[in-house]
Order: structure tokens, then C-alpha cells, then sequence
């Protein structure tokens, strides 16, 4: 026997929050071994100023980890089509947790943008920026071609959506589409953009 429908989109939420936090741990470990790394690099710089002879020494730099780097660009792909906030507004750290109120916040802007997009109006930030998590889902409006779907289309993966929104080698045009971490944000950008859910997620 299934599960009483509230009680299952409940346990959904708690999957996705336990999913959540686990990225979250993982991504403080990698900021504390940076760290350490750091800290050794400065030990090392200073000693090397401690036993300067002739006026020379050494210096060890410091940089991200691949990882690191390879999440920076997950998520610059996952905000596409979003105009970069003005100069002197400050990002929010990579390790910054989010609450969910926040979060769904950031969805009703999210969503907000999606409603100017669609409508043509002056595009402006989506704001998820501001949610420092991979995305998980891709919300389309409407794709390269033109077509505005209705309801709208989600897809579980970027290649889905780049095959309809980015073909090729092009730019994404007029485009319009933004990816989530998490089916509950997906559904609240939809709500917010006053736009229809679809009946399925598509892979």
C-alpha cells in the first residue's frame, strides 16, 4: 500500500534536505583542507622570508582544487541566460547554507524572471546565483527554436536541455529556461512565474 500522498511529498523534501546537507559537509571538508593548505603555504612563504639570503626567496602558491573548480563551472552553466549582478554586490560565500525559507525566497525571483523572460520583457538576474548547490533540474520555457512549452518542460539533465535551448556550437538566443537543485525549488519557480507543472520530468 503507497504512502498517503502528503506524507510522501513530505519524505521527498526530507530525502532532498538530507542530499543537501550531505554536499554541503562535503564541500566544508574541501574548504578545510584548502585552508590547511593555505595556512601551510604562508608558513612556508614566511620561513622563506625568515632565511632571505642575497635578497631572494622562495614563495609557494596556492590554488583551488580541480573539484573545486569543476563545481564553479556547474554552476555558472546552471545560471545561462541570467544577467551578472551589478558591480560592488557581493557573491554569497561557497560555503554559505542556505535555510529553506531562503532558498524559496530566491525561487520567487527565480520565478519572477522567468515570467519577464517569457514575456519579453527586460531579463534582468534570476537570482540562482545565490544558491550555492549544483543544479539537479532544468526548467524550459521556451527553447531555441521558439517553442514555448506549456506546461513547461523539466529535464533531469543538462545535456537535455542544451540539446534545446544551446544546439551545437549556438548561443542559447531568446531562450529561456534556468536550472534548480531540487524538484521542491522547481516547483516553486514554476508557481512563482504563474506557469503549469508538467505532468512528468523528462530524463
Amino acid at each position: 500500500m503507497h504512502p498517503p500522498r502528503d506524507f510522501a511529498g513530505e519524505l521527498q523534501d526530507v530525502k532532498e534536505e538530507v542530499e543537501d546537507l550531505r554536499a554541503e559537509v562535503r564541500r566544508l571538508r574541501r574548504g578545510l583542507l584548502e585552508l590547511r593548505a593555505l595556512v601551510t603555504d604562508q608558513q612556508v612563504t614566511a620561513s622563506g622570508r625568515d632565511s632571505t639570503v642575497g635578497g631572494s626567496y622562495s614563495t609557494a602558491s596556492f590554488s583551488p582544487s580541480p573539484e573545486r573548480g569543476a563545481e564553479a563551472v556547474a554552476a555558472t552553466s546552471a545560471t545561462l541566460q541570467s544577467v551578472p549582478e551589478q558591480a560592488g554586490t557581493a557573491a554569497p560565500s561557497a560555503h554559505t547554507a542556505l535555510s529553506w525559507q531562503q532558498r524559496e525566497e530566491i525561487c520567487d525571483q527565480i520565478g519572477r524572471f522567468l515570467a519577464r523572460s517569457s514575456a519579453g520583457g527586460h531579463r534582468g538576474s534570476s537570482g540562482r546565483e545565490k544558491i550555492n548547490l549544483p543544479s539537479r533540474l532544468w526548467i524550459i520555457v521556451r527553447d531555441f527554436s521558439g517553442q514555448i512549452y506549456t506546461p513547461v518542460k523539466v529535464v533531469r539533465s543538462w545535456s537535455s536541455c542544451k540539446i534545446l535551448c544551446k544546439p551545437g556550437n549556438h548561443e542559447c538566443g531568446d531562450s529561456v529556461f534556468v536550472g534548480v537543485p531540487s524538484e521542491r525549488e522547481a516547483k516553486r519557480v514554476v508557481a512563482a512565474a504563474q506557469l503549469d507543472w508538467p505532468g512528468a520530468i523528462d530524463p
